[in-house]
């Protein structure tokens, strides 16, 4: 296997070093750092509910995502499955009376 380390020689420290490996990943190395806080999330809130704490989690790690997407460090992917999750979540939260 053969490795292009020629763009390492700028990288002054440690930001710029996840920089690189994000950019590379195409957006998964920030990607799967935000899925595990999403399911901590889960396991935070879930004292309220398993659907409460599903959507919370889905809507905070959404609405973090948000700026991440612009800044170019995130793949659409990720903003797509907690927009839907959360979504569903509100959704079957309303739809059985749940809310509030």
């Amino acid at each position: 296997m053969n490795y292009n380390l020629t763009l390492l020689h700028n990288v002054t420290g440690v930001g710029q070093l996840v920089g690189v490996a994000n950019d590379y990943a195409d957006g998964m190395l920030v990607g799967l750092f935000l899925l595990s806080l999403w399911f901590i999330g889960l396991l935070a809130f879930k004292r309220y509910g398993f659907v409460e704490g599903l959507v919370v989690a889905s809507w905070v790690c959404f609405l973090i995502s948000l700026p991440l997407i612009y800044a170019g460090w995130l793949n659409l992917f990720f903003v797509f499955f907690y927009l839907i999750i959360a979504s569903l979540g509100s959704l079957y939260m309303w739809a059985s009376g749940s809310w509030g």
